[in-house]
């Protein structure tokens, strides 16, 4: 039984009117799901660095991550305590990449990483409080930020960082 292959330009054609016919649908539920005020463009924000060529980030999964931010025990516990809803949050993600770009286009964004900015974390968040911090420090409190995210359609990875007083 002979199979009749489609030669690669037939394929793009096809991939082409498929994306005529669901755009407006998919660009309905980008915009719905999706309004251009959910998003952050990381390139604009000083407290991280995107390491990756698409910049938007949903906010509410921005905003759960908690980037720039030098944390006690107690906000770090309550941020862990988050992550099932960080998980949800990077799901969402991932929908509006599909939605943004789909498949039929050619590859949607593959991943996203997120560093912390060293110069920000160390002089708006470290230095104003420096005092404060140095007491808990010494108080064999032990501090913690966030120093990198990394979301693609395997994992979801947070390092965090941690400073404390050896003893």
């Amino acid at each position: 039984m002979a199979v009749n292959a489609l030669s690669e330009q037939q394929e793009k054609d096809l991939a082409y009117q498929h994306h005529l016919l669901f755009e407006p649908h998919r660009d309905h539920f980008r915009w719905f799901y999706f309004p251009e005020s959910s998003l952050v463009n990381t390139n604009l924000t000083p407290s991280i660095s995107c390491w990756t060529a698409e910049p938007q980030v949903l906010g509410s999964l921005f905003e759960a991550l908690k980037f720039g931010i030098l944390l006690r025990a107690d906000k770090h516990n309550a941020l862990v305590n988050c992550l099932p809803n960080i998980a949800n949050h990077a799901c969402e993600q991932l929908l509006f990449w599909q939605l943004k770009q789909p498949l039929t286009l050619g590859e949607p964004a593959q991943a996203l990483t997120l560093t912390k900015s060293k110069s920000h974390l160390w002089n708006m968040c470290i230095i104003p409080w420096e005092e404060e911090f140095q007491l808990a420090i010494l108080g064999g409190e032990r501090l913690h930020f966030l120093s990198h995210f990394h979301l693609n359609y395997t994992c979801i990875r947070l390092t965090f960082c941690s400073v404390r007083l050896s003893q």
